[in-house]
């Protein structure tokens, strides 16, 4: 089975280079928890830059909630239809 890991992405320390102030990243806590928001001295060891969202992305996004929504919406009827 292939690897599912990114090659190409990496945790930057800031001692290699400085997170930006006053802007979303992707932070490591000292916990190894893995999450998004702002720089923070006292509890994140390590950080990377968010990652991109191509149009083809978004197109992708807005489809699928499309058709969650559909999907939700035909059991919601389902379930009225049941009473």
């Amino acid at each position: 089975m292939p690897s599912t890991r990114a090659a190409t992405a990496s945790w930057l320390l800031p001692s290699q280079a400085s997170p930006p102030k006053g802007t979303k990243i992707n932070l490591l806590t000292a916990w190894n928890v893995a999450c998004q928001g702002h720089w923070d001295e006292l509890s994140c060891v390590a950080w990377s830059p968010l990652l991109t969202t191509t149009e083809e992305i978004r197109q992708a996004m807005l489809d699928k909630q499309k058709q969650i929504r559909e999907k939700f919406n035909a059991a919601t009827i389902n379930d009225e239809g049941g009473n």
